[in-house]
């Protein structure tokens, strides 16, 4: 992971396939996918109605990994992942990040609000 400013990481590089020195582009995407930050977790849920209304599926709701930011992730119309996300981890002037044994996975936007991470509750 990368950061600019006190994000816990803007910028993400993910390994490609095993068994490619090039990925094929008509095999796999080149580009992981892009988030866009929003202001809450209240703006999830609206985005979350919003599109399912309209039919898109989700392929992850709730929280995960370094950074701990709940969102949504979905593919666009031509597969590109698609980000939605908010309260991401903020590293101070000590530039410590939260320990992985405190990044309290969520599997829903639900789950991810009736468990906050320590010091958001």
């Amino acid at each position: 992971f990368l950061r600019n400013g006190t994000d816990h990481h803007t910028f993400g590089l993910v390994p490609g396939p095993k068994d490619a020195t090039l990925a094929p582009k008509d095999k796999y995407l080149t580009f992981h996918h892009m988030a866009l930050e929003v202001n809450s977790v209240d703006d999830l849920f609206k985005a979350r109605e919003f599109l399912t209304e309209h039919g898109i599926e989700f392929v992850f709701e709730g929280r995960r990994g370094a950074g701990c930011n709940v969102s949504l992730e979905f593919h666009d119309p031509d597969g590109y992942m698609i980000e939605l996300t908010c309260e991401m981890d903020q590293i101070g002037w000590t530039e410590g990040a939260r320990p992985h044994t405190l990044h309290r996975p969520a599997k829903s936007l639900e789950e991810a609000v009736a468990n906050p991470l320590p010091g958001q509750d």
